[in-house]
């Protein structure tokens, strides 16, 4: 009885081991958008749903479709036949990044230019606004 209830104690802790070593080392399945460029004829979409992905647009004028896809999935999906271009979706910012880099410039107090004082121009507007 002794032996038994002791071997089940060491099965039970060797399958918690195991189970939470195999969480551990599982990738954790990143959902990334992509944007493709595709040859309608020879394409097929139904590579997008067996990848676990889903299609978010297909445009009807241009061969290009937006796709979400697990991140471990984007290599198979771009050697796939009938296949131009693949991009993953981002944002890009021009300079930097909100937050980071320069602070933006205050914008100064407005001020009436000289030209505009000197012509008398506020005067004008009661005589004409054309």
């Amino acid at each position: 009885m002794y032996k038994r209830k002791t071997l089940f104690i060491v099965v039970l802790v060797l399958i918690t081991l195991m189970t939470s070593t195999l969480s551990v080392c599982a990738k954790p399945s990143v959902e990334v958008t992509v944007i493709a460029a595709i040859d309608h004829k020879v394409f097929d979409n139904t590579l997008i749903y067996r990848l676990g992905g889903k299609i978010i647009y297909a445009a009807e004028l241009a061969p290009v479709i937006i796709v979400k896809l697990p991140s471990h999935a984007i290599e198979e999906f771009r050697k796939t036949h009938g296949m131009k271009h693949v991009s993953v979706d981002g944002v890009i910012y021009a300079l930097a990044p909100p937050g980071r880099g320069r602070r933006p410039k205050e914008q100064p107090p407005q001020v009436i230019p000289w030209g505009i004082d000197r012509v008398n121009a506020t005067e004008a507007w009661n005589i004409t606004t054309g």
